[in-house]
C-alpha cells in the first residue's frame, strides 16, 4: 500500500507528474525466470547474498516471497543495470530480509539438530560472512576505520562554505548533490532534458539564487538531465536578471538581482 501511494501519488506530485522508474513486466513465468539469471552479474549477487548467511533463509520458507519480490525489482529491468550488483544502497533491503529469515531458520534448526553442530556450524558462517566482507567484496562499512575516506571528505569543506553563502530564506535552485542542503527553503534542481530547456527551466522559475559546482570528474548525477553545464553558466554571464554573487574556482553562486 505505501509503495503504490508512493508511486501514485506522492512522487509524482513532487516531480511534476512522473515516476521515473515504471517497467512493464511480463507475466510469462519463463521470462520471470529468465531475469534472475541471465546475466554473470546477477548470479553473482545471489550467490554471494545466500553465501554470505550460509544459505540459511533457504530454510525459511515464509520469506521466500519476499526474497523473490525483492530480487525480482532489482533484476527485471534491462535498462538499469546498477541494481544488479552488490553496490549502492539496493542490498539494504535485501539485507534485512535475509537476516530476519536465517534468525528463523536458526530456530527452526534448534529444534532439529543438536546445539554443538549448530554452534559450529554458526561460527562458520561468522567466518565465511567475515571473510567475504573483508576479503572478497570488500565491504564499504570498511571506510569507518578507514583514515582516507575522513581525509577525502575534508577535501569537500569547500562546498559547506558554498552552502553558507546562501541566506536561509531564499528561494535556490541547485543541482543535485548540493539541493539537499536547501530543502528547509524552496528548492528546485537543475533538471532538463537538454540545454535549451536548462535555461529556460531557471527563467520560468526565477529563483533568488543559483547555486552550482563546475568542477571536471563529478558524477552525472550531479548535473542529470543537462549534457554540458557550461551552456547554463554561459546563459547567467548574459542574463542581466542574475550577477554573480560568489565564486571559488569552478564554484558560482549567482544572485538574482
Amino acid at each position: 500500500m505505501w509503495g503504490l501511494l508512493s508511486i501514485k501519488i506522492i512522487i509524482p506530485f513532487f516531480s511534476g507528474g512522473r515516476y521515473l522508474y515504471v517497467n512493464q513486466f511480463s507475466v510469462n513465468p519463463i521470462t520471470v525466470f529468465l531475469s534472475f539469471i541471465n546475466s554473470p552479474i546477477k548470479l553473482h549477487t545471489l550467490f554471494y547474498t545466500f553465501l554470505s548467511f550460509g544459505f540459511l533463509p533457504v530454510l525459511s520458507p515464509a520469506f521466500w516471497f519476499l526474497i523473490f519480490q525483492d530480487f525480482f525489482t532489482r533484476f527485471y529491468s534491462s535498462e538499469m543495470t546498477a541494481p544488479w550488483d552488490l553496490g549502492f544502497h539496493y542490498s539494504a533491503l535485501t539485507s534485512t530480509i535475509m537476516a530476519v529469515s536465517s534468525i528463523y531458520s536458526i530456530h527452526f534448526l534448534q529444534k532439529h539438530i543438536k546445539n554443538k553442530f549448530l554452534t559450529s556450524f554458526m561460527v562458520f558462517v561468522l567466518l565465511i560472512s567475515g571473510f567475504l566482507y573483508r576479503v572478497t567484496l570488500h565491504g564499504p562499512f570498511a571506510l569507518s576505520y578507514n583514515p582516507a575516506f575522513y581525509t577525502h571528505t575534508k577535501d569537500l569543506a569547500f562546498l559547506d562554505n558554498l552552502i553558507k553563502k546562501v541566506p536561509k530564506n531564499v528561494s535556490v535552485m541547485a543541482q543535485n548533490n548540493l539541493a539537499p542542503h536547501f530543502t528547509h527553503q524552496k528548492v528546485w534542481l537543475l533538471l532538463s532534458s537538454n540545454e535549451k530547456n536548462s535555461v529556460e527551466y531557471y527563467t520560468l522559475k526565477q529563483p533568488g539564487y543559483i547555486v552550482f559546482d563546475n568542477r571536471p570528474g563529478q558524477n552525472p548525477n550531479d548535473h542529470f538531465g543537462i549534457s554540458d553545464i557550461n551552456v547554463l553558466l554561459n546563459s547567467l554571464q548574459k542574463d542581466k536578471n542574475y550577477k554573480l554573487f560568489y565564486q571559488v574556482g569552478g564554484s558560482y553562486i549567482y544572485k538574482h538581482s
